[in-house]
């Protein structure tokens, strides 16, 4: 499973090396300047000489794919939300080379960008993939049991900031005649309201004699079973390990803050993230019946 993991990892390294070919497989046949950017009526508005726009996607698509690269290797065994990110990005690389086919077929033959059904395939494929990236790590529902404590972790003031781009994507898509972009802008504006929403909601701790449960929006995230618990301490997260639901592998976290509480346990480890995390080793000391 690992090196089939391995090996899909290492395809995706065939994604610039089709775009490249793109251009030079029709090269004689391509104007000396080419249509790259397009407006919202889908007329040309930016140009560049062919041996600039067959090499210029490179710049951002081998970084991110470097990128990508490094986060899937360090994987140790991959599960199902490991496959999903990695389908995700396939998608991703596949509509980059879709949108550069468009752009050749348009300079050679004037054929029309359509730009809706790719973003809305992407669309999808987001809503897809979090339905299965949240799935894979839920484990079993715990059995009723009494409530030892409930805390609530948010990300405060951020939620105000990733507002905007809704807000902003909402207006455009009335004041905006063009149908092909007000369509664009609303798949955009609907990718973030869910977000939103989770980011307000924040992630619900529930503490029980039967173990933890992280919920968030009234749905299950994770249940740790308390037999499941093997230690856990008072730990940091960093900036560069980012915000929200994180982790491809073992290790699972739901963290707004630089602070929180690490658990260990027989599947790897689960970091709740918290402003006052002493709180939350209190409410583990109770919950376990053990001193810190």
């Amino acid at each position: 499973m690992k090196r089939a993991f391995q090996f899909a990892i290492g395809l995706l390294w065939l994604a610039p090396v089709v775009m490249y070919m793109q251009y030079r497989m029709v090269w004689d046949r391509l104007p000396q300047n080419v249509a790259t950017h397009f407006g919202a009526n889908g007329q040309p508005n930016g140009w560049m000489s062919r041996e600039t726009a067959s090499t210029y996607p490179l710049l951002f698509v081998v970084p991110l794919l470097l990128a990508v690269t490094i986060a899937l290797l360090r994987v140790g065994q991959p599960e199902i939300g490991s496959w999903a990110i990695l389908v995700l990005f396939y998608l991703v690389f596949g509509a980059l080379i879709t949108i550069t086919h468009q752009i050749i077929a348009f300079n050679i033959g004037g054929q029309p960008i359509q730009v809706v059904p790719v973003i809305g395939l992407i669309f999808v494929g987001v809503l897809l993939f979090l339905f299965v990236f949240l799935g894979a790590k839920r484990g079993a529902k715990l059995p009723h049991s009494e409530v030892v404590a409930e805390e609530i972790h948010g990300p405060g003031t951020l939620s105000f900031v990733l507002c905007l781009p809704v807000v902003i994507g909402v207006i455009m898509a009335f004041s905006i005649p063009d149908s092909a972009a007000r369509t664009i802008l609303e798949l955009t504006a609907l990718i973030f309201v869910p977000v939103i929403a989770f980011m307000w909601a924040g992630f619900h701790y529930r503490f029980t004699h039967a173990g933890v449960e992280i919920r968030t929006l009234g749905l299950r995230l994770r249940s740790i079973p308390k037999e499941h618990i093997r230690e856990y301490r008072q730990d940091s997260w960093s900036l560069l390990g980012g915000y929200g639901i994180r982790g491809i592998g073992r290790d699972r976290a739901y963290v707004w803050c630089n602070s929180g509480v690490r658990i260990r346990t027989d599947g790897g480890s689960v970091f709740l993230g918290h402003t006052e995390p002493q709180r939350l080793i209190h409410d583990l000391d109770v919950l376990t019946k053990a001193a810190h």
